[in-house]
């Protein structure tokens, strides 16, 4: 990710029965950052600097759960 672009990142699972829904554990995202429930995590313009901590849940039409948790930080542009 680069500061100051917006960037969609697909988040994919692998196993369980199909579909998935995504959602985030915590009730609110880091500014800029959200998440549809087919699984894209998008990170807009607006991104803090320094770290953000992103954790999800994806379950699937059988009732299973996974949880992750992803570090987000942005670079500098070229």
């Amino acid at each position: 990710m680069v500061a100051g672009a917006s960037t969609a990142i697909p988040l994919s699972a692998v196993g369980g029965t199909k579909p998935y829904t995504w959602k985030p554990t915590a009730s609110t995202l880091p500014t800029g950052v959200t998440l549809s429930t087919s699984g894209t995590l998008t990170v807009g313009r607006t991104l803090p600097s320094g770290t953000s901590t992103v954790t999800v849940v994806v379950g699937d039409a059988a009732g299973a759960r996974a949880t992750r948790t992803f570090s987000l930080q942005p670079l500098p542009p070229l």
